[in-house]
């Protein structure tokens, strides 16, 4: 638990890789949903809306035997479904941004401020109703649901859920390469950690010795030390005794 721990280097380091990454990711995320999402988003809406108003102002236009022809075409064609009623329905909460850019695009082609209604069907299917004014007869043009079926905030979030994990993983996996030595000793039972004890046994025991040699020597007296050397010097210099002159000689017939 102590590798957690942020005043470390392992935490240090660990911390810096992870708000780098995680700040990389969000600018990421951010550019992708800017440049990408939104600009789709829109496009999609005013698409939609162009249809909408377009089917509103052309029901107006048409006489009531040719309506029922064309409320068929339009929920074959475009999946919309078009309906005259007075019957209140609650206004859409959903935050999703695409009904939001949904209700720009049709106050910008209608000029008026237009509100978007949700309900139910017997099934449990949602759909969502725009009701666009200014027309004789109160008009709700819908659609279900389901037929969105994108999730693009849901989508952000997910991908930054897992990005946040695997980077937190990884940033630990690198802090503890870059901060933590690798162990240098080998796993008992191989043969390189047999010789490599082995050695350290022999250099060990060579070591012992000459130092038990540099110690005796070390606490000898200068006075002793210095009278073993002369003796030494002096039996070098001293001339053989007949017996051994003898037996060099004996030594030397019998190796002839």
């Amino acid at each position: 638990m102590g590798l957690f721990r942020f005043h470390s280097l392992f935490g240090r380091t660990l911390a810096t890789i992870a708000l780098v990454s995680v700040g990389f990711q969000l600018l990421t995320l951010s550019v992708l949903a800017f440049y990408v999402l939104v600009p789709l988003g829109k496009r999609a809406t005013d698409d939609l809306a162009a249809v909408m108003v377009h089917a509103m102002q052309r029901w107006e236009r048409l006489p009531e035997q040719e309506r029922p022809a064309f409320r068929k075409i339009l929920k074959q064609n475009h999946d919309l479904t078009l309906v005259v009623t007075d019957t209140p329905l609650p206004d859409n909460t959903d935050f999703l941004p695409y009904f939001y850019f949904l209700r720009q695009a049709l106050a910008r082609r209608v000029g008026d401020e237009v509100r978007l209604k949700t309900s139910r069907d017997a099934k449990g299917n949602e759909w969502i109703w725009a009701e666009i004014p200014d027309y004789s007869q109160k008009l709700r043009l819908g659609f279900l649901r389901s037929r969105i079926g994108i999730q693009p905030p849901l989508a952000l979030l997910l991908l930054f859920c897992a990005g946040t994990v695997l980077t937190f993983f990884t940033a630990a996996l690198l802090a503890r390469r870059l901060t933590i030595p690798p162990r240098t000793r080998l796993p008992l039972g191989t043969d390189d950690r047999k010789r490599q004890l082995a050695g350290t046994g022999k250099g060990r025991r060579a070591g012992g010795v000459a130092g038990s040699d540099a110690d005796i020597q070390s606490n000898e007296p200068a006075g002793e030390r210095v009278a073993g050397q002369q003796d030494t010097a002096a039996g070098r210099n001293l001339p053989r005794s007949p017996h051994s002159a003898h037996s060099g000689a004996t030594g030397l017939g019998d190796a002839a």
